[in-house]
């Protein structure tokens, strides 16, 4: 009789092998965009051909409302048109802290020394940005969204999301070890009997 068992759990352990394979391959690339878009977002869209953003601001409404997730890919300066929607990074308090905004590109300026800079404006209006943005300031240009999504996102931003997050981490570390410390002890009591 424990033999019948053990010979299903190996063969439920064969079946399952490709999915927790996939499954851990899949976490690890998602673990490692996460870190690469917080980080170093210029060089994860270079990498994977997509990022996200989430919209933080009521600048764009009604088209992008506050908690959308934005997803973009790689810019085409060349294709791009007037009312394109853009990512980029813009110094928008003048402080020296650039943030990442979207905005409708709406046109190119040449200054004194030949450089091009992208003028934005944002939704419902046809007055132009006052800060001014260079070729390497830009993210990427606007694929689609999701509504609402991002809010999520926003609260983990937030310090007490942070501590949520930490503490719901710990508590599923918790349960992996104590399932895999029954595993252990399933499995013992099988070969032993």
């Amino acid at each position: 009789m424990a033999t019948d068992k053990s010979r299903k759990k190996k063969r439920r352990k064969l079946v399952f092998f490709p999915f927790d394979l996939l499954f851990w391959i899949m976490a690890i690339v998602l673990i490692i965009y996460g870190i690469m878009n917080y980080y170093y977002p210029k060089k994860s869209i270079r990498i994977f051909g997509i990022q996200h953003y989430v919209i933080s601001s009521t600048s764009m409404d009604p088209v992008l409302k506050y908690g959308d997730m934005v997803f973009s890919r790689k810019i085409n300066f060349d294709k791009l048109e007037p009312n394109d929607i853009i990512i980029f990074y813009a110094d928008v308090n003048a402080s020296g802290n650039k943030i990442i905004l979207t905005h409708y590109f709406d046109s190119i300026e040449i200054n004194e020394n030949g450089e091009k800079i992208y003028r934005t404006r944002r939704a419902g209006t046809d007055t132009i940005d006052s800060w001014r943005i260079y070729e390497e300031d830009i993210l990427g240009e606007y694929i689609f969204h999701v509504k609402r999504v991002g809010k999520v996102i926003l609260f983990f931003r937030s310090p007490l999301g942070k501590r949520v997050l930490i503490i719901d981490l710990l508590i599923l570390i918790l349960i992996v070890m104590i399932k895999g410390y029954s595993y252990k002890k399933d499995s013992n009591e099988t070969n032993t009997s």
